[in-house]
């Protein structure tokens, strides 16, 4: 249940910020700015979850919390000015979220930082 919690937390944070602050429509640059803080703590927070016991690198870890956040908040940064996906943005960003966790996975196992399975 935490593992799901850190993967849509992120998100939902986002997509709030894009849907209900009115400042990002007018300066996109913002909305970049706060991608960029979110996925620092989430990467932070990867960091400081790391355990030695763990089937992951500690840089592997940050990566995979972080990874949620990767392409939704490209795909809303992309959009932020216009916001053209509207409420349609919060399916986007739950696949977007999936396809870049996985995709993240996948990326750690091909660089070794996985072991174990």
């Amino acid at each position: 249940m935490t593992d799901f919690a850190i993967i849509i937390a992120p998100n939902t944070i986002l997509v709030c910020l894009y849907l209900f602050v009115d400042g990002f429509k007018e300066r996109p640059i913002y909305f970049v700015v706060a991608w960029f803080v979110v996925l620092f703590l989430c990467f932070a927070t990867g960091l400081l979850l790391w355990e030695q016991t763990q089937e992951i690198s500690f840089i592997g870890s940050g990566i995979i919390v972080s990874s949620s956040v990767w392409l939704s908040g490209l795909l809303m940064a992309s959009t932020a000015k216009t916001r053209r996906f509207g409420l349609y943005v919060i399916p986007l960003t739950i696949g977007a979220s999936l396809l870049s966790f996985f995709g993240c996975f996948f990326m750690l196992i091909l660089m070794g930082q996985i072991w174990g399975l």
